[in-house]
């Protein structure tokens, strides 16, 4: 059962919240032991903590600015069209598996 969970109004802490109800993406690379900066443990602490840390540092201030750019730019090679989502996609029996488009 898929559905779409508005985040359009929530403030960042809430959203922080629910992102951790489930697995993103990111989270997945982590875990299958992908990713060299997270490591499964720390995502399984992440998620099971009652701590909601905000991660931030300029690496991903600088992808989160550039989103916009990037996305135009990938637009005017392609055919593709941009969408924001203003909401996480839940898809699964157990409804722990979380994504959300950017564009």
């Amino acid at each position: 059962m898929k559905k779409l969970i508005s985040t359009n109004g929530l403030s960042h802490e809430d959203w922080l919240k629910y992102r951790k109800q489930g697995i993103g993406g990111s989270d997945a690379g982590a875990i299958c032991g992908l990713n060299p900066y997270v490591s499964p443990m720390s995502i399984f602490y992440e998620k099971t903590s009652s701590e909601v840390e905000d991660h931030d540092n300029e690496s991903m201030r600088q992808g989160l600015d550039l989103e916009e750019y990037a996305v135009q730019r990938f637009m005017e090679g392609t055919a593709v069209c941009g969408i924001y989502s203003y909401g996480w996609c839940s898809s699964g029996a157990v409804d722990k598996s979380r994504g959300q488009a950017d564009y």
